[in-house]
């Protein structure tokens, strides 16, 4: 299986390289950092909207939990949610987030999803002060979040920061007091400092709870100061206060470069692109911004390679000397790349190498040359499965072999 995080960046930097421009011009989050973020996005690592802390959000019956088919067997955020089990509230508590950034980024669900098979230690464990009865508290309100509370990076504070302080291992942001992770959710690594109050400079997923990176400013700003406009009313995700949209509604402007614009949903196929708050080209999910070759005519299109269809799941959109065309995935052993020809699964392309190799299992050794499989982590040279117990607080790189 690809490997999470990195494989997402792949992905996505791949897809940028294509004569289309994918659906949606946010880099993607880490399935574990957290905090507020600005609105012309953050510096640094990207912030956790899986398990983060910042950013007190109001419960808003308005709110949509995205309206997503569950494929995964991830159970909703439901009423009762009390007499669940942790592991139950944990996969609900990161549906309903993997829901709304899906819905307002464009971003497909499953690999978002991914991160609940790590549940419950993802939420509950010995460094964090979460219950399942105040995470329970809290699935209304992360199923309700809006849009630009999404693009905002800031998550409810119903999630409660961790015990670990800045510097110590990790493996989940639950452990961290300031509520970041810097690993990807599936690695261990260190706790992020963070907390910085109100009115003070930020760069980005720093700000303490109930407030966010102003991207503007770039001062920490209490959350509750935001304004909501709704669909066809003007916003600007820099103003002081900030005006974002109401529900699944996003601040997006007509062709160019702006924080500004009028508050409306992704465009769907056959629709013109829009321009989000860092200037990309977006639309709605499972559509494409491809030019067509008219000056100006960027329009969502349903995915596509080259002049056919979209490529199956074994085979990928490569160039060529009669244009883009579906080729097969490199297999075991053979030269891969990454970015644009990664393997065909369960292999993955080794970089130090550049062939298909096979990610080895719990317990075989691990290194550079033979990384672990799907939601294990190399520690100290062997293959575990990602724990809180196998990222120790002390450790120096978070306890990473």
């Amino acid at each position: 299986m690809k490997s999470g995080s990195a494989y997402l960046l792949a992905v996505f930097i791949w897809l940028a390289a294509l004569p289309t421009c994918h659906s949606t011009g946010n880099p993607t989050a880490p399935a574990d950092g957290s905090g507020g973020g600005g609105a012309g996005g953050t510096d640094g690592a990207a912030p956790d909207r899986f398990s983060g802390t910042d950013g007190a959000v109001p419960d808003r019956s308005s709110g949509s939990d995205g309206g997503t088919a569950d494929r995964s067997g991830v159970p909703d955020a439901i009423d009762g949610a009390v007499a669940m089990t942790p592991t139950e509230i944990c996969r609900a508590a990161v549906k309903a987030q993997a829901e709304r950034v899906s819905v307002c980024e464009g971003y497909p669900l499953d690999e978002r999803l991914r991160v609940a098979n790590l549940c419950p230690d993802y939420f509950f464990n010995a460094d964090s002060n979460r219950t399942v009865a105040n995470v329970a508290a809290c699935l209304g309100t992360l199923a309700a979040q809006t849009c630009t509370d999404i693009v905002l990076n800031f998550v409810p504070s119903c999630l409660s920061p961790g015990k670990r302080s800045a510097g110590a291992g990790c493996a989940y942001s639950s452990q961290c007091g300031s509520g970041m992770c810097g690993g990807t959710g599936e690695e261990c690594s260190t706790c992020r400092a963070g907390g910085i109050p109100v009115g003070s400079p930020c760069r980005g997923g720093d700000c303490e709870s109930g407030s966010f990176c102003h991207g503007g400013t770039r001062t920490c700003i209490e959350a509750s100061t935001i304004v909501y406009a709704t669909e066809g009313q003007a916003c600007d995700l820099a103003a002081t206060p900030v005006v974002g949209c109401v529900g699944d509604l996003l601040c997006l402007s007509g062709a160019s470069v702006s924080t500004s614009g009028t508050c409306r949903p992704l465009p769907g196929a056959g629709q013109p692109c829009a321009v989000n708050n860092i200037g990309s080209l977006v639309c709605a999910a499972g559509t494409t911004c491809t030019n067509l070759g008219i000056s100006g005519t960027d329009t969502c299109t349903l995915a596509i390679c080259g002049s056919g269809p979209p490529c199956n799941d074994a085979s990928y959109c490569a160039p060529g000397d009669g244009g883009f065309a579906c080729v097969p995935l490199p297999t075991l052993g053979q030269p891969c790349n990454a970015v644009s020809a990664p393997c065909l699964s369960p292999a993955v392309c080794v970089g130090s190498t550049g062939r298909c190799a096979i990610p080895r299992a719990s317990g075989e050794i691990c290194d550079e040359d033979n990384p672990c499989a799907d939601l294990l982590s190399c520690v100290a040279g062997t293959c575990q499965p990602l724990g809180s117990a196998n990222c120790p607080a002390g450790a120096e790189d978070g306890g990473t072999g």
